[in-house]
């Protein structure tokens, strides 16, 4: 369950968001990320570049928040699935 309004209007709070661990991410997708083995994922856009990544917020209100490779390994930031549906309450 989406929790905050980081990806409207993509996503609405309180949505449900399913993800596939299966599927292969590219930069644009919408992913769930997990930074630093942390119990609380991100539903975020990624953004893929030559020398890291950013998860960026379909609300511009938010900032984007970027990360070099280096970062990525030893954070850890673990992309755990594509979302591929979005669910929610009319």
């Amino acid at each position: 369950v989406i929790d905050g309004d980081s990806m409207t209007p993509t996503i609405p709070n309180g949505s449900v968001v399913v993800a596939d661990r299966n599927l292969s991410v590219e930069s644009g997708d919408v992913v769930i990320a997990v930074i630093n083995s942390d119990n609380e994922a991100l539903c975020k856009r990624l953004k893929k570049y030559d020398d890291g990544i950013a998860l960026v917020s379909d609300n511009p209100d938010y900032p984007p928040w970027y990360f070099s490779a280096d970062e990525v390994q030893t954070l850890p930031i673990r992309i755990v699935g594509k979302c591929t549906e979005v669910r929610k309450k009319l």
